[in-house]
């Protein structure tokens, strides 16, 4: 995410997490910024590649 952030060129970092057949989202807090980031990411994945987002909340 902090590379994606400071790349000059967020189309071409896109495309290069786009060749990834299997990307994976691990905990973490993130900014604004970066929670827009994980939007686009997904939205660019979401017809025709996998995405695993885990997370590891507390269940009560």
């Amino acid at each position: 995410m902090e590379r994606l952030s400071k790349a000059e060129k967020k189309s071409e970092a896109l495309k290069k997490i786009n060749e990834v057949d299997l990307l994976t989202f691990g905990p973490g807090t993130l900014t604004a910024q970066g929670q827009s980031l994980v939007h686009e990411i997904i939205k660019s994945r979401a017809d025709n590649l996998s995405t695993i987002i885990v997370s590891q909340k507390t269940m009560r």
